[in-house]
């Protein structure tokens, strides 16, 4: 086996990940000779590690045997797992949303409902595709066997024959269909070609893996668990001794962590705070020693409220950009002048002003369209994305005042007023929805009267 190392060069500056597009990324090609499974004769693999821009690092595979030529691409993605899943679903109503670039990592899901169609996880490579890209990959490896199902098992090639059909009416009809990726490692990405303004024909969530998908991807589900027992039995709270508390209102608690950003240990502090004429909340931060990568949340400290809130706050004003928000992790943010709604989780529990909730969101844009620069940005898309930064930094200038609502369906949300009679700050208490409630898993949650469950099931 031959490999054609990098440069010398290359190796000296410790670049491992070359930005796409330097003049670096040529050198940071690896040649290996690799056996062709389609006619065994020998062909040839190029690695390239790469950064894609506004994403993450990736590990760019391709195949091609010179001989039947035969061809692969795959795509590893070389970051750490995510603190949660994600989940895309978008609906395809155009032609235009074929066209939507799709980031595949190897623990996703992709399904389309209309035709029963499920991709599971780890039985494809992570990829760099379109959605008429994967559905093209899954026709090509169904037809692959398809002369030899003709020969040993008609039945199955008539049936692989019809649903081949089927996926190719698919994308050439105009009906609609939905597509769904649902990732656990939170490590892929569906393009929203509207960006940075709502996906009209998609919605993306944020989810806590189960305690099976945490064993899928391979974490230990109780680490962080045991991790703060010992950290209170070290701190003087002995288990066995029920004499003996802990004051959660005055200890800052450590336990070990992984980095988000390189995976490497460390720790996570957790302190709970009582927030005036609020309530209780629990603030995390997260400092790496490895990579430098800082990171902090807010999450409450008590339960869903009955209700859920909606605060609607025109900023008009230094003081009103000034004042105090809550974001918890299941509230959403829309800017209406902005024609912008991030769904809820997108920026996670926030503690801040107004202006660094605007600045916070600023800073994410990048990371939630990160196919606003590159090979694959389209001068429209940079024009727009240029055109919405300067238009939000002219409303942090206060040279026309916007509105900023928050809409949290748990009620765990709060911003601060000027007086008992603020005119710029709109409160209000709703009923939530069956989808809200749902959102929340409080349609299924039951803590009541369990024994006449039991009894009726019995």
């Amino acid at each position: 086996m031959a490999i054609d190392k990098p440069s010398d060069d290359q190796s000296s500056d410790g670049a491992i990940f070359a930005p796409l597009g330097s003049d670096e990324i040529a050198d940071n090609v690896t040649c290996v000779e690799s056996l062709c499974m389609s006619c065994y004769k020998q062909g040839e693999t190029k690695l390239l590690l790469t950064k894609i821009p506004f994403y993450r690092d990736v590990v760019v595979s391709s195949f091609r045997c010179e001989e039947c030529h035969f061809s692969n691409t795959q795509v590893q993605s070389c970051e750490a797992i995510q603190n949660r899943g994600v989940r895309y679903e978008i609906c395809v109503n155009e032609s235009s949303d074929l066209n939507r670039q799709v980031v595949k990592g190897e623990h996703a899901t992709i399904s389309v409902p209309q035709v029963n169609l499920e991709i599971p996880p780890e039985s494809q490579a992570g990829s760099i595709s379109t959605i008429e890209g994967v559905i093209q990959r899954v026709i090509d490896g169904l037809e692959q066997d398809q002369k030899i199902r003709q020969l040993t098992d008609p039945d199955s090639f008539e049936k692989v024959k019809d649903f081949v059909t089927r996926l190719r009416d698919l994308k050439d009809s105009d009906l609609g269909f939905d597509f769904v990726l649902d990732d656990p490692s939170g490590n892929s990405f569906v393009e929203n070609p509207s960006a940075p303004n709502k996906d009209h024909c998609g919605t993306v969530s944020h989810y806590i893996r189960s305690l099976e998908q945490d064993n899928a991807l391979g974490m230990d589900a109780n680490k962080e668990h045991d991790a703060v027992q010992s950290n209170l039995i070290s701190s003087g709270g002995d288990e066995d001794d029920t004499s003996t508390e802990v004051d959660f209102q005055n200890e800052v608690l450590t336990f070990s962590t992984n980095c988000p950003s390189c995976g490497h240990s460390c720790d996570t502090n957790m302190k709970s705070v009582k927030i005036p004429f609020f309530k209780e909340v629990i603030i995390m931060a997260t400092v790496c020693d490895n990579c430098g990568q800082k990171s902090d949340e807010v999450k409450s400290g008590v339960g869903i409220e009955p209700k859920g809130v909606k605060y609607t706050c025109r900023v008009q004003n230094v003081f009103d950009l000034n004042r105090d928000v809550l974001k918890s992790e299941t509230c959403s943010l829309a800017i209406p002048e902005l024609e912008v709604e991030l769904e809820h989780g997108s920026l996670g529990g926030r503690f801040t002003t107004i202006e660094g909730l605007v600045n916070t969101f600023l800073d994410g844009v990048d990371k939630l369209t990160p196919f606003g620069s590159g090979d694959s940005t389209t001068s429209s898309t940079a024009e727009k994305l240029t055109q919405f930064r300067s238009k939000a930094h002219d409303l942090l200038s206060l040279k026309e005042p916007f509105t900023i609502v928050l809409d949290d369906p748990a009620g765990n949300s709060f911003v601060s007023k000027a007086e008992d009679d603020d005119q710029s700050l709109v409160e209000e208490r709703y009923e939530r929805t069956y989808e809200q409630n749902e959102f929340l898993g409080l349609n299924d949650m039951k803590t009541e009267n369990y024994e006449e469950e039991e009894t009726q099931n019995s």
